[in-house]
């Protein structure tokens, strides 16, 4: 269960946590620190992405 507010979803709860620990990462601040393979994977999830977009012409999800 979420940590933040009654009904909202993890993700909404990731997302609170990371703009208090990072406030300033979206006016190109700090970001938090990623490994190469984390970096690979992003880039990975980005192109099944794209991929599957493209394919099916329009939004995934």
């Amino acid at each position: 269960m979420c940590r933040v507010a009654a009904g909202c979803s993890c993700a909404s709860a990731r997302a609170a946590k990371n703009r208090a620990r990072y406030p300033h990462a979206g006016d190109g601040g700090e970001l938090p620190p990623l490994t190469p393979e984390e970096v690979d994977l992003l880039s990975s999830r980005m192109m099944v992405d794209f991929d599957r977009e493209n394919s099916t012409g329009g939004a995934s999800g």
